[in-house]
């Protein structure tokens, strides 16, 4: 018999192709995933890895089948011309393996993707842990940077006139009738002096504000390093707030102090604009984080408008603060001197007060509900509209203490010479508690 050769049909070219590219792909495929985990760290001794051999192994067969059985089906290399029937079995049949082979070949490549988008999640992981390295790196940097620049420090060539005096030829000088010196002058009468110049070393503050403005970047950028910034801030202020009085206290007039200085006002306002939810994590801390600003000297400085919330102000001098229209709530102002400080408007609630010096305090309009302020010294302290509702005020010193539409709701008034009270009320006074005098 003469076989009959019928025209090359392309569609099996395109399946023989499948076929081959499915092999060749689990082959190269064996290798990249064993380059890709070594990178990672990962073993490539794996099953899956392993088993991409025979796995191939077991689809050779097939290929073979297809290409033993399809080919002479499909060229028609055949005894006869096939008919009409046995032409669509070949057909059928030919789509089966082709259906067969892609079957196998999605079973493989679905844990093959699974794999790889493992690996791509593995990589995203180690290249955000790295990320995460280097920025932890860079703030620690930048950290120390601007800790080192808050001690920054510069040398000023200072001179004055230093007057010369007249000497006796012994070398002793010559004092005048009541005893004091004489000094040297000039043919018109004109006394001689000479510059007396020396060094002396002050804060630099320009590079010591650029210190504090990088740490409140900081701690808003960094919530790891948020309380580390707020104890350096604290610390800064204990350690850099001294005395800066400039006229001793008298009966007539209190202490007078000069402007604070530059860092240390800086610092302060940095404190009171922390962020609400920087407020909040200090307070989910185990104990919560509270300021501390014990025993510093802060007179006259410019708290308004912050949020310092449960801050430690235990024997700070407050004299002349602006406090008015902060939150200081459960603030510890125990034996502070709070003299002719500005509260208008401020939330003290639930602070601690025990014998805070507030003589001459302006407290209008100042929530002091529920707070303690046994022993406080309120002489001359102006608190028309104070909500003193719950405060204990057992034992305080009032003397023209102006209470004018006080909110006193079971205020506690043991021990209180209740006479020293401005303007107070009957009904104020029978909502107090106390043994009222």
């Amino acid at each position: 018999m003469t076989p009959q050769i019928t025209p090359f049909d392309y569609g099996l070219l395109w399946a023989i192709f499948i076929a081959v590219v499915c092999v060749g792909f689990l082959w190269g495929l064996r290798t990249v995933l064993m380059r890709n985990m070594k990178q990672f760290g990962m073993s490539s001794d794996k099953f899956y890895l392993k088993a991409l051999i025979p796995i191939t192994i077991v689809l050779s067969p097939f290929l073979l089948l297809f290409i033993v059985y399809t080919v002479p089906a499909k060229f028609g290399i055949v005894p006869n011309s096939p008919t009409i029937e046995a032409s669509a079995d070949m057909l059928n049949q030919y789509a089966t393996i082709v259906a067969l082979i892609l079957s196998i070949w999605v079973l493989i490549a679905a844990p093959i993707i699974l794999m790889t988008t493992f690996i791509s999640e593995r990589k995203n992981e180690i290249a955000q842990a790295a990320r995460i390295t280097q920025e932890n790196g860079q703030i620690t940097d930048r950290f120390t940077k601007a800790v080192s620049q808050l001690g920054a420090q510069k040398t000023v060539h200072k001179r004055t006139p230093q007057t010369l005096y007249q000497k006796n030829p012994g070398g002793s000088f010559i004092t005048g009738d009541q005893g004091q010196l004489v000094p040297q002058r000039t043919d018109r009468g004109k006394a001689v002096a000479k510059w007396e110049s020396w060094i002396e070393t002050e804060p630099n503050l320009e590079i010591r504000l650029g210190g504090l403005i990088a740490l409140e970047r900081i701690s808003q950028i960094s919530r790891g390093e948020h309380v580390a910034v707020m104890e350096t801030l604290c610390a800064y202020i204990r350690e850099n707030a001294t005395s800066r009085y400039v006229a001793v206290t008298t009966d007539e007039m209190p202490t007078q102090y000069s402007a604070p200085r530059a860092d240390i006002q800086m610092a302060i306002k940095i404190l009171g604009r922390r962020g609400q939810a920087r407020i909040d994590q200090e307070a989910r801390l185990d104990p919560p984080y509270r300021l501390d600003l014990r025993g510093a000297d802060l007179a006259v400085v410019d708290f308004s408008g912050g949020k310092y919330g449960p801050v430690v102000m235990i024997r700070t001098n407050l004299q002349g603060a602006w406090l008015d229209n902060t939150s200081f709530r459960g603030a510890d102002f125990s034996s502070a001197n709070m003299t002719e400080c500005w509260l208008e408007d401020a939330d003290l609630q639930g602070a601690r007060m025990e014998e805070t010096i507030l003589n001459r305090a302006w407290m209008i309009g100042t929530n002091l509900r529920q707070t303690e302020m046994d022993g406080a010294e309120l002489r001359g302290a102006k608190m028309c509209g104070t909500n003193l509702e719950g405060a204990e005020l057992d034992s305080a010193v009032v003397e023209n203490t102006d209470i004018f539409r006080a909110n006193m709701k079971l205020t506690w008034l043991r021990n209180v010479d209740c006479v020293g009270l401005e303007n107070p009320t009957q009904d104020q006074l029978d909502s107090a508690f106390g043994d009222i005098t």
